[in-house]
């Protein structure tokens, strides 16, 4: 099943597990992954994690 057809949510919250380097690699991948890993709640919480 491919990564995209999940929920937002569910996508959310696993590009929320990685680093700041995967996330940015991940938004190259399709629009969809982009709207997704350029989330403001995503980067609050990876800036938090860089703290």
């Amino acid at each position: 099943m491919p990564f995209e057809v999940l929920d937002e949510d569910i996508m959310l919250k696993v590009i929320s597990l990685c680093d700041v380097y995967t996330t940015l690699s991940v938004s190259t991948v399709n629009k969809t992954l982009r709207r997704v890993a350029f989330v403001k709640q995503l980067w609050l919480f990876s800036v938090r994690d860089l703290a």
